[in-house]
């Protein structure tokens, strides 16, 4: 199950590694009322995954990935820190060793997830698929 924790005043969502690439947890956490999202990953690149993810939920994302082989991949770094309009705020180089430091603002974050054109021209009564038990696919 996907959890929402609180952690001073700010409501935080994880998703880790694969579970990112696909929207639906990036749905998931904001519909449970998620401020920011936090990205960690050990994998040989994070992609536009994390862009798309905070641009469509209107919620910033913070990505960390590592540098140096895991034990399966090559890891890139990367690590970034991306606006809730889908823009990277703060980098890390690829395959540099770094912090990626932003300020983010919970008023302007809230702020944000009210006014944005993308929540008011969300249709969920289009996307039963997703959520009718049965239609599950893998």
């Amino acid at each position: 199950d996907l959890s929402v924790f609180d952690i001073n005043g700010w409501k935080i969502g994880i998703m880790i590694c694969a579970d990112g690439m696909f929207p639906e947890t990036a749905r998931s956490l904001a519909l449970k009322g998620a401020d920011v999202i936090l990205y960690p990953n050990s994998r040989e690149e994070v992609g536009i995954e994390a862009e798309a993810a905070a641009y469509a939920n209107v919620i910033p994302v913070v990505v960390s990935n590592p540098t140096g082989f895991n034990g399966a991949d090559q890891c890139q770094g990367t690590s970034r820190i991306i606006s809730p309009a889908g823009q990277s705020i703060a980098a890390v180089k690829e395959n540099k060793p770094g912090w990626a430091v932003a300020k983010l603002d919970l008023n302007e974050i809230t702020q944000s997830k009210t006014i944005a054109c993308v929540r008011r021209l969300r249709r969920p009564e289009l996307y039963s698929v997703l959520t009718d038990k049965g239609n599950v696919q893998i």
